[in-house]
C-alpha cells in the first residue's frame, strides 16, 4: 500500500494546521527506513499508519494496493 506524506518545505503545506504531524511522520521515515530516496524500498517494519484514505486509480505505481486504496495524506507513524 502507498502512503504519502506531504513536505513541509511547500509553503501551501506548511501553513497547514497538520504540518507538525507531516513532519513528525517524515523524521520517522528517516530515522527508521533512512533517507528517503527516487528509489522504491521494501520494508518489513511494521507500523501503524494514521491517515486518509484515498482512491487512486491505475498508474504503473509500484507498491500500489489490488484496490489502488492509499494513505494520503499520512498524519502519523507509529
Amino acid at each position: 500500500m502507498i502512503g504519502e506524506i506531504p513536505s513541509v518545505y511547500c509553503n501551501e503545506v506548511a501553513g497547514s494546521p497538520h504540518a507538525s504531524e507531516f513532519q513528525s511522520a517524515s523524521q520517522w521515515i528517516t530515522d527508521n527506513l533512512g533517507k528517503p530516496s527516487p528509489d522504491f524500498k521494501y520494508s518489513n517494519a511494521s507500523v501503524t499508519i494514521t491517515g486518509v484514505q484515498f482512491q487512486d486509480f491505475e498508474h504503473e505505481e509500484v507498491g500500489h494496493a489490488k484496490n489502488y486504496r492509499e494513505i494520503h495524506p499520512v498524519l502519523k507513524i507509529e
